[in-house]
């Protein structure tokens, strides 16, 4: 399995496995969550186009191909009410982060 589907794989189960463990219904949980939410439907729109993160993918040096998917991922993020705040510059930022914090994660447990 390649570093990327384990990161998709694991990710998605951590957020699953959050979202069960914030049983308290207060105003910053519910802010939490709707982050989480957020963030598995930005992480879903992120796989769909494989050409952004697959250095085999042929299309993956297409800068214009890259710019318009992170336009559409952008619009699809704010019409399905997730926020005005993704812009295609923070959704590209959003899943770096992401990554990043999967990584740390993953390099922790590896080191216990």
């Amino acid at each position: 399995m390649s570093d990327h589907q384990d990161y998709c794989n694991n990710f998605t189960a951590v957020i699953h496995r959050d979202n069960y463990l914030s049983s308290n219904n207060n105003e910053q949980d519910n802010i939490i969550l709707e982050e989480r939410s957020g963030d598995e439907f930005l992480i879903e729109l992120f796989r769909e186009r494989s050409f952004l993160y697959d250095k085999s993918n042929k299309n993956f040096k297409n800068i214009l191909m890259k710019e318009n998917a992170w336009k559409e991922i952008s619009k699809a993020m704010i019409e399905t009410n997730c926020g005005d705040c993704y812009t295609p510059e923070y959704c590209l930022k959003r899943c770096t982060s992401l990554r990043e914090q999967y990584n740390r994660e993953k390099r922790k447990i590896e080191a216990q």
